[in-house]
């Protein structure tokens, strides 16, 4: 896509979204921001998805990505590290040790 046709898509998403918020919505939010590289909105938007859906494996491991975009390995652990305990997979015992 253009990115006349990314902020466009944006645009519309966000009008949508301030009618009916729901994860599905802000995740459409996330990727067009992410495709604009406007990597900070796409994040905050990954954040409204958790604090809706504190379970969507989909948000945190697109979190994941945009903070290796930005270089940020810890926030990469630490956002994998939150999936694995959420979904019970890794005691918090091992979080201690980051």
């Amino acid at each position: 896509m253009k990115q006349n046709e990314l902020k466009s898509a944006l645009k519309y998403a966000t009008e949508s979204n301030k009618l009916v918020k729901n994860s599905n919505t802000l995740m459409l939010i996330a990727n067009i921001n992410k495709k604009l590289k406007n990597y900070q909105e796409a994040i905050d938007t990954l954040h409204e998805i958790i604090d809706i859906d504190p379970i969507s494996s989909n948000a945190y491991l697109m979190l994941a990505g945009l903070y290796d975009n930005i270089k940020d390995y810890n926030l990469i652990i630490k956002t994998i590290d939150d999936l694995l305990l959420i979904k019970n997979l890794k005691p918090k015992v091992l979080l201690d040790s980051y």
